[in-house]
């Protein structure tokens, strides 16, 4: 999914810097092809409205804060970083 602009969410503190690290990881990945810095390159790129989530393929736009935490959790348990549940399904969740 492609909006033609970049559009920051309201909730990012420095707009700014999320397109600097945009750039930066895109380049990273062009000249090592780590998948790290891919990583950086489209989450950064997700949350500017330039394509899906990386995880979840979701293609809701404006990303909300509680939707970067969802795929950031998806994250976690797709790349078997956490066993169980997330903290906050521990918890009793929101």
């Amino acid at each position: 999914m492609t909006t033609g602009r970049a559009v920051t969410p309201d909730w990012v503190p420095a707009p700014a810097a999320l397109a600097d690290l945009h750039v930066l990881a895109h380049c990273g990945y062009l000249d090592t092809c780590s998948t790290w810095h891919d990583g950086m390159a489209v989450t950064a790129a997700w949350l500017r409205g330039g394509r899906s989530a990386p995880v979840t393929f979701r293609e809701e736009q404006s990303v909300t804060w509680a939707l970067a935490d969802a795929e950031k959790w998806a994250a976690v348990h797709a790349h078997g970083l956490l066993d169980g549940p997330s903290p906050r399904t521990r918890l009793g969740g929101r």
